[in-house]
């Protein structure tokens, strides 16, 4: 930070991201300002409560979040003054990510096998099963773009705790020529209001016309190479983002003549990434993996 004095506090943000690509935003207290040198420490406690800074007089609020709903890997993420304001407050590496683990306990709802199916027509069909459940009331069929948000495209009522088929069918005509990928997940919803999210999984409608492979993947050197599909030369743009969303690096670059790209990322921490590449009005993500 700089040696200026500014006397407004500090914004601090930390986001968890779980298995489902679900996004959970933990309020935390704002940080004094920082003078060079300084080391900003965050604490936090999940589950448990969380209380409201800068609103006058604080209150305390149960954390929408705990370790019940988190099973599995997750990515969680801290950022510092993540607007750069106030700007004198702005410091070099203001972003930290990792992951941890949840060790799996029993939930009321457990999935089994889950398929999306493409069809002609612009329909796709979704299967899923269920393995056990309680009291579960109905499911909620969601759809993405880009894997990461979700939006409700149908609903279907429970036939019941027992080991159950479903399927439904999806038009997905007003995607064509948006995305080449589609992204689908079911959200299974108890009797008392709780979500429990099943894998994602994936359709490509497009992917004749146009698509990317990222290869190899995982990715073992300090470079991320990529071939379309397409045999357009126009200029790509390539970003790299975590599992939050965060943007990590953007470039713009021309494919050669094999249509490949390469980005160079020799800062990258091992672990899971996105990278969505857009050509036109083409655009498609995928997950890619730094080992």
């Amino acid at each position: 930070v700089s040696d200026e004095v500014y006397s407004d506090s500090i914004k601090a943000t930390v986001t968890i991201r779980d298995t489902s690509n679900k996004l959970y935003t933990i309020p935390i207290k704002r940080l004094k300002p920082l003078q060079p040198g300084d080391t900003a420490m965050l604490r936090f406690t999940i589950p448990g409560y969380y209380e409201q800074y800068n609103i006058g007089k604080p209150a305390s609020s149960h954390l929408s979040v705990g370790t019940s709903l988190l099973a599995g890997g997750n990515a969680l993420s801290i950022s510092l003054n993540p607007d750069n304001d106030p700007l004198e407050q702005t410091l070099d590496n203001n972003s930290l990510a990792g992951r941890f683990y949840v060790k799996s306990t029993s939930v009321p709802v457990t999935f089994g096998d889950i398929k999306a199916v493409l069809l002609s027509g612009n329909l796709v069909q979704l299967s899923w099963q269920i393995l056990t459940s309680t009291n579960n009331d109905y499911f909620i069929v969601q759809r993405s773009e880009d894997g990461k948000f979700f939006k409700d495209v149908s609903r279907q009522n429970s036939a019941g705790d027992a080991t159950i088929s479903y399927s439904t069918m999806d038009n997905i005509q007003s995607l064509a020529g948006r995305s080449s990928s589609v992204f689908y997940r079911i959200v299974a919803v108890d009797r008392s209001g709780h979500s429990y999210y099943s894998k994602i999984v994936v359709v490509h409608p497009y992917q004749d016309s146009w698509s990317f492979t990222v290869a190899p993947n995982p990715v073992l050197q300090d470079k991320i190479q990529i071939l379309l599909s397409s045999k357009e030369s126009t200029a790509v743009q390539v970003r790299l983002l975590d599992m939050g969303g965060r943007i990590l690096l953007q470039q713009t670059i021309t494919p050669d003549a094999a249509r490949r790209i390469s980005i160079d990322t020799p800062q990258l921490a091992k672990g899971m990434y996105m990278i969505q590449v857009i050509q036109g009005s083409n655009q498609a993500v995928s997950k890619v993996i730094r080992q």
